[in-house]
Protein backbone atom coordinates (compact mmCIF):
# COMPACT_ATOMS: atom_id res chain seq x y z
CA UNK A 1 0.00 0.00 0.00
CA UNK A 2 2.80 2.38 0.97
CA UNK A 3 4.65 1.87 -2.42
CA UNK A 4 1.10 2.06 -4.40
CA UNK A 5 1.31 5.88 -2.59
CA UNK A 6 4.68 6.44 -2.98
CA UNK A 7 4.24 5.42 -7.04
CA UNK A 8 1.21 7.90 -6.97
CA UNK A 9 3.03 10.79 -5.47
CA UNK A 10 5.75 10.54 -7.61
CA UNK A 11 3.73 10.05 -10.81
CA UNK A 12 2.05 13.84 -9.56
CA UNK A 13 5.00 15.17 -9.28
CA UNK A 14 6.20 14.03 -12.83
CA UNK A 15 2.70 15.06 -14.43
CA UNK A 16 2.93 18.76 -12.86
CA UNK A 17 6.51 18.79 -14.16
CA UNK A 18 5.28 17.78 -17.36
CA UNK A 19 2.58 20.27 -17.40
CA UNK A 20 5.03 22.85 -16.09
CA UNK A 21 7.50 22.63 -19.10
CA UNK A 22 4.35 22.07 -21.48
CA UNK A 23 3.20 26.00 -20.09
CA UNK A 24 6.79 27.02 -20.68
CA UNK A 25 7.10 25.88 -24.03
CA UNK A 26 4.25 27.37 -25.08
CA UNK A 27 4.36 30.94 -24.08
CA UNK A 28 5.48 33.43 -26.15
CA UNK A 29 8.89 34.47 -24.44
CA UNK A 30 10.85 32.96 -22.05
CA UNK A 31 10.76 33.63 -18.61
CA UNK A 32 14.26 35.16 -18.65
CA UNK A 33 13.25 38.11 -21.67
CA UNK A 34 10.44 39.84 -19.20
CA UNK A 35 13.04 39.44 -16.32
CA UNK A 36 15.62 41.62 -17.75
CA UNK A 37 14.24 44.60 -19.43
CA UNK A 38 16.82 46.49 -19.24
CA UNK A 39 20.55 46.59 -19.72
CA UNK A 40 22.12 48.36 -16.40
CA UNK A 41 25.21 50.17 -15.81
CA UNK A 42 27.69 48.69 -13.36
CA UNK A 43 28.34 52.09 -11.43
CA UNK A 44 26.06 54.08 -9.44
CA UNK A 45 26.71 57.18 -7.52
CA UNK A 46 25.51 58.29 -3.81
CA UNK A 47 21.78 58.69 -3.74
CA UNK A 48 21.21 57.77 -7.54
CA UNK A 49 20.29 54.22 -8.71
CA UNK A 50 22.43 53.30 -12.14
CA UNK A 51 21.93 54.10 -14.72
CA UNK A 52 18.91 52.16 -16.67
CA UNK A 53 19.13 52.08 -20.67
CA UNK A 54 16.48 50.05 -22.76
CA UNK A 55 17.46 46.41 -24.15
CA UNK A 56 16.36 46.90 -27.26
CA UNK A 57 19.34 49.44 -28.71
CA UNK A 58 19.93 47.39 -31.49
CA UNK A 59 20.27 50.02 -34.15
CA UNK A 60 17.96 52.68 -34.55
CA UNK A 61 18.54 54.27 -31.66
CA UNK A 62 18.38 57.81 -32.29
CA UNK A 63 17.59 58.33 -35.97
CA UNK A 64 16.16 56.15 -39.21
CA UNK A 65 20.09 55.25 -40.22
CA UNK A 66 19.85 56.62 -43.59
CA UNK A 67 23.06 55.86 -45.74
CA UNK A 68 24.74 58.56 -48.14
CA UNK A 69 27.61 59.09 -49.81
CA UNK A 70 27.70 55.80 -50.32
CA UNK A 71 28.72 54.66 -46.66
CA UNK A 72 28.44 57.07 -43.97
CA UNK A 73 24.76 57.19 -42.09
CA UNK A 74 22.54 59.69 -40.73
CA UNK A 75 19.86 60.03 -38.42
CA UNK A 76 17.33 61.33 -40.82
CA UNK A 77 14.89 64.19 -40.99
CA UNK A 78 11.55 64.76 -42.18
CA UNK A 79 12.16 65.68 -45.42
CA UNK A 80 13.63 61.93 -45.19
CA UNK A 81 10.09 60.98 -43.74
CA UNK A 82 8.08 62.41 -46.40
CA UNK A 83 10.78 61.07 -49.37
CA UNK A 84 9.91 57.43 -47.75
CA UNK A 85 6.37 58.40 -48.27
CA UNK A 86 6.08 58.92 -51.43
CA UNK A 87 8.55 56.63 -52.31
CA UNK A 88 6.19 53.90 -50.69
CA UNK A 89 3.32 55.57 -52.59
CA UNK A 90 5.18 54.96 -56.03
CA UNK A 91 6.12 51.55 -55.50
CA UNK A 92 2.89 49.92 -53.32
CA UNK A 93 0.45 52.03 -54.74
CA UNK A 94 -0.91 55.55 -53.26
CA UNK A 95 -3.01 54.56 -50.66
CA UNK A 96 -3.05 58.27 -49.10
CA UNK A 97 -4.84 58.26 -45.54
CA UNK A 98 -8.55 58.97 -44.59
CA UNK A 99 -9.30 62.18 -42.54
CA UNK A 100 -13.23 62.69 -41.42
CA UNK A 101 -14.36 60.03 -43.82
CA UNK A 102 -12.53 61.68 -47.02
CA UNK A 103 -9.78 59.98 -48.60
CA UNK A 104 -6.76 62.42 -49.59
CA UNK A 105 -4.19 60.71 -51.48
CA UNK A 106 -0.24 61.42 -50.87
CA UNK A 107 0.55 62.85 -54.21
CA UNK A 108 -2.43 65.06 -54.17
CA UNK A 109 -1.33 66.72 -50.64
CA UNK A 110 2.28 66.63 -52.49
CA UNK A 111 0.72 68.83 -54.34
CA UNK A 112 -1.03 70.92 -51.70
CA UNK A 113 2.28 71.37 -50.05
CA UNK A 114 4.19 72.22 -53.40
CA UNK A 115 1.67 75.11 -54.36
CA UNK A 116 1.05 76.80 -51.07
CA UNK A 117 2.67 80.04 -49.66
CA UNK A 118 2.63 80.50 -45.77
CA UNK A 119 4.88 83.41 -45.47
CA UNK A 120 4.65 83.51 -41.40
CA UNK A 121 8.48 82.67 -39.34
CA UNK A 122 6.28 80.97 -37.23
CA UNK A 123 2.32 78.40 -37.99
CA UNK A 124 0.05 77.75 -35.42
CA UNK A 125 -2.27 75.23 -34.71
CA UNK A 126 -4.51 75.64 -31.68
CA UNK A 127 -3.95 72.85 -28.68
CA UNK A 128 -7.57 72.27 -28.50
CA UNK A 129 -8.03 71.78 -32.12
CA UNK A 130 -9.96 68.92 -34.11
CA UNK A 131 -7.64 67.36 -36.92
CA UNK A 132 -8.97 68.29 -40.50
CA UNK A 133 -7.14 68.54 -43.39
CA UNK A 134 -5.99 72.14 -42.88
CA UNK A 135 -4.47 70.86 -39.81
CA UNK A 136 -2.59 68.09 -41.48
CA UNK A 137 -1.55 70.18 -44.24
CA UNK A 138 -0.01 73.14 -41.62
CA UNK A 139 1.72 70.38 -39.91
CA UNK A 140 3.44 69.18 -42.99
CA UNK A 141 4.00 72.32 -44.45
CA UNK A 142 6.15 73.33 -41.52
CA UNK A 143 8.20 70.39 -41.55
CA UNK A 144 9.00 70.98 -45.08
CA UNK A 145 9.82 74.25 -44.96
CA UNK A 146 11.50 74.08 -41.91
CA UNK A 147 8.72 76.76 -39.87
CA UNK A 148 8.23 75.93 -36.61
CA UNK A 149 4.97 74.51 -35.98
CA UNK A 150 3.40 76.33 -32.68
CA UNK A 151 0.80 74.80 -30.69
CA UNK A 152 -0.85 77.46 -28.34
CA UNK A 153 -4.11 79.07 -28.06
CA UNK A 154 -3.88 81.28 -30.69
CA UNK A 155 -5.88 80.79 -34.32
CA UNK A 156 -4.85 78.01 -36.80
CA UNK A 157 -2.72 79.15 -39.65
CA UNK A 158 -5.58 78.72 -42.38
CA UNK A 159 -5.06 79.12 -45.90
CA UNK A 160 -7.13 78.40 -49.25
CA UNK A 161 -5.93 75.08 -50.97
CA UNK A 162 -5.11 75.57 -54.11
CA UNK A 163 -5.58 74.05 -57.41
CA UNK A 164 -3.62 70.81 -57.05
CA UNK A 165 -3.02 67.66 -59.22
CA UNK A 166 -1.66 63.96 -57.87
CA UNK A 167 2.00 64.52 -58.04
CA UNK A 168 4.66 61.74 -56.29
CA UNK A 169 7.49 64.05 -57.53
CA UNK A 170 9.91 64.97 -54.81
CA UNK A 171 12.88 66.42 -54.79
CA UNK A 172 15.75 65.91 -51.48
CA UNK A 173 19.13 66.62 -52.14
CA UNK A 174 20.69 66.24 -48.41
CA UNK A 175 22.08 69.11 -46.61
CA UNK A 176 23.26 69.25 -43.23
CA UNK A 177 21.11 72.59 -43.33
CA UNK A 178 17.80 70.10 -43.93
CA UNK A 179 18.38 68.99 -40.15
CA UNK A 180 18.23 72.14 -38.28
CA UNK A 181 16.01 73.97 -36.68
CA UNK A 182 12.77 73.91 -34.35
CA UNK A 183 10.05 71.63 -35.65
CA UNK A 184 7.64 72.15 -32.87
CA UNK A 185 6.62 74.38 -30.27
CA UNK A 186 4.50 74.20 -27.17
CA UNK A 187 3.62 77.95 -25.88
CA UNK A 188 1.65 77.95 -22.58
CA UNK A 189 3.04 78.39 -19.28
CA UNK A 190 6.36 76.53 -20.38
CA UNK A 191 7.65 76.44 -23.61
CA UNK A 192 8.94 73.84 -25.00
CA UNK A 193 10.67 73.01 -28.69
CA UNK A 194 11.56 70.48 -30.63
CA UNK A 195 13.73 69.79 -33.15
CA UNK A 196 13.54 67.58 -35.77
CA UNK A 197 15.80 64.96 -34.23
CA UNK A 198 13.10 64.36 -31.18
CA UNK A 199 10.75 63.74 -33.54
CA UNK A 200 12.89 61.35 -35.89
CA UNK A 201 14.19 58.87 -32.58
CA UNK A 202 10.51 59.03 -31.54
CA UNK A 203 9.95 57.09 -34.85
CA UNK A 204 12.70 55.20 -34.75
CA UNK A 205 12.08 53.53 -30.72
CA UNK A 206 8.63 53.23 -31.62
CA UNK A 207 9.55 50.96 -34.54
CA UNK A 208 11.92 49.43 -32.62
CA UNK A 209 9.91 48.39 -29.78
CA UNK A 210 8.27 46.33 -31.86
CA UNK A 211 9.33 42.50 -32.18
CA UNK A 212 11.80 42.25 -35.73
CA UNK A 213 9.23 39.21 -36.85
CA UNK A 214 6.18 42.18 -37.00
CA UNK A 215 5.67 43.16 -40.54
CA UNK A 216 3.78 46.77 -40.91
CA UNK A 217 3.08 46.03 -44.36
CA UNK A 218 -0.53 46.16 -45.42
CA UNK A 219 -1.68 47.11 -42.18
CA UNK A 220 -4.83 49.40 -41.74
CA UNK A 221 -4.38 51.50 -38.88
CA UNK A 222 -6.67 53.81 -37.08
CA UNK A 223 -5.86 57.30 -35.02
CA UNK A 224 -7.95 59.12 -32.60
CA UNK A 225 -7.01 62.79 -32.18
CA UNK A 226 -6.64 64.26 -28.61
CA UNK A 227 -9.43 65.44 -26.88
CA UNK A 228 -7.64 66.92 -23.73
CA UNK A 229 -5.09 69.46 -25.91
CA UNK A 230 -2.43 68.04 -23.69
CA UNK A 231 1.15 68.09 -25.15
CA UNK A 232 1.25 64.51 -24.54
CA UNK A 233 -1.79 63.22 -26.41
CA UNK A 234 -0.67 66.08 -29.57
CA UNK A 235 3.05 64.34 -29.31
CA UNK A 236 2.03 60.94 -29.04
CA UNK A 237 -0.72 61.29 -32.41
CA UNK A 238 2.19 63.17 -34.41
CA UNK A 239 4.51 60.11 -33.98
CA UNK A 240 1.97 57.62 -34.20
CA UNK A 241 0.73 59.20 -37.73
CA UNK A 242 4.21 59.64 -39.26
CA UNK A 243 5.03 56.00 -37.86
CA UNK A 244 2.12 54.75 -39.88
CA UNK A 245 3.08 57.09 -42.96
CA UNK A 246 7.10 55.81 -42.95
CA UNK A 247 5.60 52.04 -42.45
CA UNK A 248 2.87 52.05 -45.39
CA UNK A 249 -0.11 51.85 -43.20
CA UNK A 250 -3.79 52.52 -44.52
CA UNK A 251 -4.65 55.14 -42.00
CA UNK A 252 -7.69 56.26 -40.97
CA UNK A 253 -7.75 59.47 -38.81
CA UNK A 254 -11.51 59.94 -36.77
CA UNK A 255 -13.04 60.11 -33.57
CA UNK A 256 -15.57 57.12 -34.25
CA UNK A 257 -13.51 54.06 -32.13
CA UNK A 258 -13.74 50.81 -33.74
CA UNK A 259 -11.92 47.65 -33.40
CA UNK A 260 -12.02 46.00 -36.54
CA UNK A 261 -8.12 47.52 -37.51
CA UNK A 262 -4.82 45.88 -37.71
CA UNK A 263 -3.13 49.18 -35.17
CA UNK A 264 -5.31 51.46 -33.35
CA UNK A 265 -3.67 54.39 -31.30
CA UNK A 266 -5.72 56.64 -28.81
CA UNK A 267 -5.95 57.91 -25.39
CA UNK A 268 -6.86 55.59 -22.53
CA UNK A 269 -9.67 57.33 -22.10
CA UNK A 270 -11.22 57.02 -25.51
CA UNK A 271 -11.39 52.85 -24.84
CA UNK A 272 -14.41 52.06 -24.35
CA UNK A 273 -14.64 49.08 -21.74
CA UNK A 274 -15.46 45.88 -22.67
CA UNK A 275 -15.51 42.69 -20.67
CA UNK A 276 -14.13 39.00 -22.14
CA UNK A 277 -17.65 36.57 -23.14
CA UNK A 278 -18.24 33.43 -21.12
CA UNK A 279 -16.53 31.66 -24.11
CA UNK A 280 -13.13 33.52 -24.29
CA UNK A 281 -12.94 33.19 -20.07
CA UNK A 282 -10.46 30.24 -20.87
CA UNK A 283 -8.24 32.27 -23.25
CA UNK A 284 -7.92 35.10 -20.40
CA UNK A 285 -6.42 32.43 -18.38
CA UNK A 286 -4.59 31.04 -21.29
CA UNK A 287 -3.18 34.61 -21.21
CA UNK A 288 -2.18 35.59 -17.97
CA UNK A 289 0.21 32.51 -18.09
CA UNK A 290 2.11 34.07 -20.98
CA UNK A 291 0.44 32.85 -24.30
CA UNK A 292 -1.64 35.06 -26.36
CA UNK A 293 -4.31 33.18 -27.43
CA UNK A 294 -5.26 34.53 -30.80
CA UNK A 295 -2.84 33.92 -34.63
CA UNK A 296 -2.82 37.83 -35.25
CA UNK A 297 -0.94 40.87 -35.15
CA UNK A 298 -3.95 43.07 -34.22
CA UNK A 299 -2.05 45.95 -31.60
CA UNK A 300 -3.18 48.91 -29.66
CA UNK A 301 -1.34 51.82 -28.28
CA UNK A 302 -2.81 53.09 -25.21
CA UNK A 303 -1.54 56.20 -23.89
CA UNK A 304 -1.69 58.53 -21.20
CA UNK A 305 0.67 60.81 -18.46
CA UNK A 306 2.99 59.54 -16.31
CA UNK A 307 1.76 61.63 -14.18
CA UNK A 308 -1.81 61.00 -13.93
CA UNK A 309 -3.81 58.01 -12.50
CA UNK A 310 -4.41 54.83 -15.20
CA UNK A 311 -7.81 54.46 -16.13
CA UNK A 312 -7.44 50.51 -16.42
CA UNK A 313 -5.27 48.07 -14.28
CA UNK A 314 -3.34 45.37 -15.78
CA UNK A 315 -6.14 43.18 -15.04
CA UNK A 316 -9.08 44.92 -17.33
CA UNK A 317 -6.07 45.60 -19.78
CA UNK A 318 -5.80 41.82 -19.83
CA UNK A 319 -9.62 41.72 -20.60
CA UNK A 320 -9.48 44.46 -23.29
CA UNK A 321 -6.58 41.59 -24.81
CA UNK A 322 -9.20 39.14 -24.98
CA UNK A 323 -12.33 41.11 -25.71
CA UNK A 324 -10.96 42.98 -28.64
CA UNK A 325 -8.59 40.35 -29.72
CA UNK A 326 -5.48 41.98 -29.87
CA UNK A 327 -2.09 43.05 -28.06
CA UNK A 328 -2.13 46.23 -26.03
CA UNK A 329 0.84 48.48 -25.52
CA UNK A 330 0.08 50.77 -22.44
CA UNK A 331 2.28 54.01 -22.94
CA UNK A 332 3.36 56.78 -20.77
CA UNK A 333 4.30 60.23 -21.92
CA UNK A 334 5.38 63.53 -20.18
CA UNK A 335 4.93 66.93 -21.27
CA UNK A 336 8.35 67.77 -23.15
CA UNK A 337 8.66 63.97 -25.06
CA UNK A 338 7.87 63.10 -28.25
CA UNK A 339 7.09 59.41 -27.27
CA UNK A 340 6.62 58.21 -23.64
CA UNK A 341 8.87 57.72 -20.96
CA UNK A 342 7.80 54.46 -20.15
CA UNK A 343 5.78 51.52 -21.93
CA UNK A 344 4.72 47.88 -21.68
CA UNK A 345 6.54 44.97 -23.58
CA UNK A 346 4.36 43.23 -26.96
CA UNK A 347 4.77 40.43 -25.07
CA UNK A 348 4.12 42.08 -21.57
CA UNK A 349 0.36 40.57 -20.00
CA UNK A 350 1.31 40.40 -16.35
CA UNK A 351 -1.11 41.88 -13.86
CA UNK A 352 1.30 43.71 -11.13
CA UNK A 353 1.52 47.47 -10.29
CA UNK A 354 -1.31 50.29 -12.50
CA UNK A 355 1.71 51.95 -13.10
CA UNK A 356 4.70 50.03 -15.03
CA UNK A 357 6.63 49.63 -18.17
CA UNK A 358 10.21 49.73 -19.76
CA UNK A 359 12.25 52.44 -20.87
CA UNK A 360 11.35 54.06 -24.24
CA UNK A 361 14.60 52.84 -26.55
CA UNK A 362 15.86 56.51 -26.78
CA UNK A 363 16.01 57.73 -23.22
CA UNK A 364 17.88 56.92 -20.22
CA UNK A 365 17.24 56.60 -16.61
CA UNK A 366 18.19 56.81 -13.18
CA UNK A 367 16.92 57.59 -9.95
CA UNK A 368 17.89 60.88 -7.78
CA UNK A 369 16.85 59.99 -4.20
CA UNK A 370 13.52 57.73 -5.39
CA UNK A 371 12.93 60.53 -8.23
CA UNK A 372 12.95 60.33 -11.91
CA UNK A 373 15.99 61.76 -13.61
CA UNK A 374 15.94 61.25 -17.40
CA UNK A 375 17.91 62.12 -20.46
CA UNK A 376 17.70 61.09 -24.26
CA UNK A 377 17.12 62.22 -27.90
CA UNK A 378 13.17 62.25 -27.58
CA UNK A 379 13.45 65.40 -24.95
CA UNK A 380 12.57 68.90 -26.25
CA UNK A 381 14.18 72.08 -24.53
CA UNK A 382 11.73 73.31 -21.74
CA UNK A 383 11.87 77.08 -21.00
CA UNK A 384 9.88 78.48 -17.67
CA UNK A 385 10.05 82.23 -17.07
CA UNK A 386 12.46 82.79 -19.59
CA UNK A 387 14.71 80.66 -17.98
CA UNK A 388 15.96 76.83 -19.40
CA UNK A 389 15.26 73.69 -17.36
CA UNK A 390 17.98 72.72 -15.26
CA UNK A 391 20.16 69.24 -16.11
CA UNK A 392 22.93 67.94 -14.21
CA UNK A 393 26.51 67.65 -15.35
CA UNK A 394 25.32 64.49 -17.64
CA UNK A 395 22.75 65.74 -19.20
CA UNK A 396 19.54 64.27 -17.09
CA UNK A 397 16.72 66.26 -16.52
CA UNK A 398 14.98 65.94 -13.48
CA UNK A 399 11.06 64.77 -13.35
CA UNK A 400 8.85 65.07 -10.34
CA UNK A 401 7.67 61.39 -10.48
CA UNK A 402 8.58 58.68 -7.59
CA UNK A 403 9.20 55.78 -9.04
CA UNK A 404 11.52 52.24 -8.25
CA UNK A 405 13.31 49.66 -10.25
CA UNK A 406 11.92 46.46 -10.30
CA UNK A 407 14.27 43.43 -10.61
CA UNK A 408 12.83 42.80 -13.99
CA UNK A 409 14.13 46.33 -14.83
CA UNK A 410 11.17 48.04 -15.11
CA UNK A 411 10.25 51.29 -13.78
CA UNK A 412 7.31 51.50 -11.25
CA UNK A 413 6.07 55.00 -10.51
CA UNK A 414 4.42 55.27 -6.91
CA UNK A 415 2.12 57.51 -6.99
Amino acid sequence: MVDNELIYLLLLIVVVYVIGKIFQLVKDVPDLYLNEQSIIEPVRLENESSVYHSNKNFGLRSGLDIRYDSYKLRNGNLFDVWEIVLNNARKNGDRGLTINGKLVKFGELNSILQNIQLKEQTINLPLSSSVDLNWLVVLLYGFLNQIPVQFSKSQSTRFEIPNYKNTLDFENEYHPDKDKGIALRFSGDKVVEFTQLNIISAIASTIKHLPLTYNFKNKTMLLIPPKTGSNEEILNFIAKLLVGMIENCQITIGDKFSPDYDIISLHESQLPYREPSFWQAPLLQLLKLGKYPYNNERLMYINNSISSKPIFSPSQLNKLRISYKCRIIKEFGYFNMVGPVILTDYFDYREFSNLFGCIFQSIDIKLINGYLSIRGYTIGKTTIDNKLESKDNNGFMPVDIKGKWGRDGCLYIQQ
